[in-house]
């Protein structure tokens, strides 16, 4: 869709008065569509998702505590010379960029730092199809997939940052949300989203702000140096966005993505949205050319034996306990007409997903929490959508990240559930109860094993 179209999806929004914004929270991106490809057949150089990178001479893999990173794509800047309308990046040379093969680095701390790597070199004579290093599990390898892209425009998800004086009204905002809900189009959003620049597709709080936090040591925004600080936040540019791809064989947390962000005054940072938005700061590299926490165990029984979808019986009040949802508030919801095919099908989750800011803001009212830091929560769904789970309010809680095991840790059970389903051990039903009544005795059934 390009920015005639936009407008006149405000129109027939009813969002006529909201057009002198649309500089504002309108931003050109690069999509970038995959196709699975033989990576002999790709010349060193070529811009790609997976594989291997092909580096230069003597240029290090990038490493994470010791372990090799993932590599993730490399991109020859001369291919989005085309589609760079603002022209935000170089169009010589070459970037690569790595992440923590462990998908462990979330980014909420700054000593999270050297756990995802973007190398930039100018130069892209004396190219090498690298090899992963021996210990690099292959779990932790992508396929190789080649890249087609595409200009398209995205709409920022959170406009109160982003239009400096903002007077929208409450049923403007509704309007909004509900255009951003199909926008655009319904089809799209069944499908992976891989972009360079633009606004992100993020899934909870918005990441600029942690970025400009993070990245200036700071983790709690009641630090006094935060409001200063926060003035920032606007700075801050996407770089690249990673969408789960079943083409490379990525699938992230939650069947989230992981993005990388750039800022062209400070330096480059990785984030991981896994269900939930969260800033990695790491390492930016220029490459010269020659010559020049441990998991502990939670014992929690179950409340109750019998799960009652749907069925909210307290919406204030409410208090989450041992790392389980307050079950008055939230019992869980489920689409009831979902299947095991359905949801084995990829795109699933993100054709379904639709939780705005304004029942995100109501969850947290429930929970009667009034402030939280970035990162500290994410509003998530007690039944995953990969599980049939719902976007209704009675299906959502503000998660915490920590004490662990935390809202980190639910996305590798409800991962693991989806695996079960879709091999066929475990059904639908018994996986929706089994996450409903107690996640964390399947985490700890998970760890044992």
């Amino acid at each position: 869709m390009d920015k005639a179209g936009v407008q006149a999806a405000f129109v027939a929004a009813g969002l006529s008065r909201l057009l002198k914004d649309l500089d504002s929270i309108a931003r050109p991106s690069i999509r970038l569509f995959t196709t699975p490809v033989d990576e002999s057949t790709l010349a060193p150089g070529t811009s790609k998702i997976g594989g291997v990178p092909d580096l230069p001479s003597g240029v290090p893999w990038p490493e994470c505590h010791g372990l090799p990173q993932s590599f993730i794509a490399q991109i020859r800047l001369a291919d989005i010379g085309p589609y760079d309308a603002e022209n935000l990046l170089p169009h010589t040379g070459m970037l690569w960029f790595f992440y923590d093969a462990q998908q462990q680095t979330f980014g909420d701390n700054p000593t999270d730092k050297g756990c995802w790597c973007v190398l930039f070199r100018k130069e892209l004579t004396g190219l090498q199809r690298t090899p992963p290093p021996a210990p690099l599990p292959t779990s932790s390898q992508f396929k190789a997939c080649s890249i087609k892209f595409a200009n398209e425009i995205t709409l920022s998800q959170y406009p109160k940052l982003d239009v400096a004086n903002f007077d929208w009204t409450d049923e403007e905002q509704q309007k909004y949300e509900t255009l951003l809900s199909t926008f655009p189009s319904p089809e799209d959003r069944a499908a992976i989203h891989h972009r360079l620049l633009g606004n992100p597709d993020t899934l909870q709080d918005d990441m600029r702000l942690q970025c400009q936090l993070v990245s200036h040591g700071i983790t709690d925004d009641s630090d006094p140096r935060a409001a200063e600080i926060a003035k920032g936040a606007r700075d801050w540019l996407l770089l690249l966005q990673i969408d789960s791809d079943e083409h490379a064989g990525m699938r992230w947390g939650n069947a989230g993505s992981v993005k990388e962000k750039n800022t062209m005054k400070y330096l480059y940072v990785l984030s991981l949205i896994a269900g939930l938005a969260l800033i990695v700061s790491g390492c930016s590299v220029t490459i010269s050319p020659p010559g020049s926490a441990t998991n502990p165990s939670a014992t929690v029984t179950s409340s109750t034996s019998e799960t009652h979808f749907g069925v909210q019986t307290k919406t204030s009040g409410c208090m989450a306990h041992g790392g389980l949802p307050d079950s008055a508030c939230t019992p869980g919801a489920i689409f009831p007409n979902a299947t095991q095919q359905d949801i084995c099908k990829s795109g699933y989750s993100r054709s379904v997903r639709n939780v705005p800011t304004s029942e995100k803001d109501q969850v947290y009212t429930e929970y009667d929490i009034t402030h939280h830091s970035t990162g500290q929560y994410e509003v998530d769904h007690l039944v995953s959508l990969e599980l049939g789970g719902s976007n209704d309010i009675a299906n959502l809680w503000p998660e915490a990240a920590s004490p662990k095991p935390g809202f980190h840790e639910k996305d590798k059970v409800e991962n693991y559930l989806h695996s079960q389903v879709c091999s066929g051990a475990i059904s639908l039903p018994e996986a929706q109860k089994e996450i409903a009544t107690n996640w964390l005795a399947v985490y700890n059934r998970m760890s044992q094993t």
